[in-house]
Protein backbone atom coordinates (compact mmCIF):
# COMPACT_ATOMS: atom_id res chain seq x y z
CA UNK A 1 0.00 0.00 0.00
CA UNK A 2 2.76 2.57 0.69
CA UNK A 3 4.24 1.65 -2.49
CA UNK A 4 1.29 2.19 -4.60
CA UNK A 5 -0.75 5.06 -2.71
CA UNK A 6 2.08 7.85 -3.79
CA UNK A 7 1.53 6.78 -6.80
CA UNK A 8 -1.74 5.92 -7.80
CA UNK A 9 -4.02 7.92 -4.63
CA UNK A 10 -6.13 6.11 -1.97
CA UNK A 11 -6.08 2.54 -2.93
CA UNK A 12 -9.19 1.21 -0.48
CA UNK A 13 -12.95 0.53 -2.29
CA UNK A 14 -10.85 0.95 -5.87
CA UNK A 15 -11.11 -1.72 -8.35
CA UNK A 16 -7.92 -3.27 -9.22
CA UNK A 17 -7.79 -2.95 -13.03
CA UNK A 18 -8.53 0.80 -12.38
CA UNK A 19 -5.50 1.11 -10.14
CA UNK A 20 -3.04 -0.50 -12.88
CA UNK A 21 -4.90 1.57 -15.69
CA UNK A 22 -3.54 4.36 -13.53
CA UNK A 23 -0.25 2.94 -12.87
CA UNK A 24 0.54 1.77 -16.67
CA UNK A 25 0.23 -2.15 -14.99
CA UNK A 26 -0.63 -4.96 -17.76
CA UNK A 27 -3.68 -5.99 -15.81
CA UNK A 28 -3.60 -9.10 -18.18
CA UNK A 29 -0.05 -9.71 -17.09
CA UNK A 30 -1.66 -9.53 -13.42
CA UNK A 31 -4.14 -12.16 -14.40
CA UNK A 32 -2.03 -14.40 -16.00
CA UNK A 33 -0.20 -14.15 -12.87
CA UNK A 34 -3.11 -14.99 -10.56
CA UNK A 35 -3.99 -18.13 -12.79
CA UNK A 36 -0.72 -19.56 -12.01
CA UNK A 37 -1.18 -19.40 -8.20
CA UNK A 38 -2.96 -22.81 -7.89
CA UNK A 39 -2.60 -25.47 -5.54
CA UNK A 40 0.58 -23.64 -4.03
CA UNK A 41 -0.94 -20.11 -2.60
CA UNK A 42 1.44 -18.45 -4.48
CA UNK A 43 3.63 -17.47 -8.17
CA UNK A 44 6.87 -16.60 -7.80
CA UNK A 45 8.53 -14.56 -10.71
CA UNK A 46 11.07 -11.67 -11.54
CA UNK A 47 10.15 -8.39 -13.12
CA UNK A 48 12.26 -5.64 -14.82
CA UNK A 49 11.10 -2.44 -14.65
CA UNK A 50 11.62 0.51 -16.72
CA UNK A 51 12.02 4.03 -15.10
CA UNK A 52 13.03 7.66 -15.11
CA UNK A 53 15.91 6.70 -13.05
CA UNK A 54 16.66 3.38 -14.89
CA UNK A 55 15.77 -0.17 -14.50
CA UNK A 56 14.98 -1.78 -11.71
CA UNK A 57 15.00 -5.39 -11.02
CA UNK A 58 12.26 -7.18 -8.05
CA UNK A 59 11.87 -10.69 -6.99
CA UNK A 60 8.15 -10.93 -6.39
CA UNK A 61 5.26 -13.29 -5.34
CA UNK A 62 2.10 -13.11 -5.39
CA UNK A 63 0.05 -14.70 -2.78
CA UNK A 64 -3.81 -16.24 -2.61
CA UNK A 65 -6.19 -14.52 0.35
CA UNK A 66 -8.79 -16.89 1.20
CA UNK A 67 -11.95 -16.31 3.65
CA UNK A 68 -12.69 -18.70 5.98
CA UNK A 69 -14.32 -21.25 3.82
CA UNK A 70 -10.96 -21.06 1.85
CA UNK A 71 -12.45 -19.68 -1.03
CA UNK A 72 -9.87 -16.96 -2.83
CA UNK A 73 -10.79 -13.15 -1.41
CA UNK A 74 -7.73 -10.77 -2.97
CA UNK A 75 -4.43 -11.08 -3.17
CA UNK A 76 -1.09 -9.67 -2.39
CA UNK A 77 1.71 -8.90 -3.94
CA UNK A 78 5.26 -9.06 -2.48
CA UNK A 79 8.61 -7.39 -4.09
CA UNK A 80 12.00 -7.59 -3.32
CA UNK A 81 14.22 -4.69 -5.36
CA UNK A 82 17.83 -6.98 -6.29
CA UNK A 83 18.37 -4.07 -8.48
CA UNK A 84 22.37 -4.10 -6.65
CA UNK A 85 22.67 -8.11 -6.97
CA UNK A 86 21.76 -7.53 -10.89
CA UNK A 87 24.28 -5.20 -11.96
Amino acid sequence: RRLLEPLAGPLPGRRLADVHAELGVDHGRFLAAADRIGDAGCHNFRQKIETAAGTVHLDSSMLALRDDAGEPAGFALISRDRTQEAI
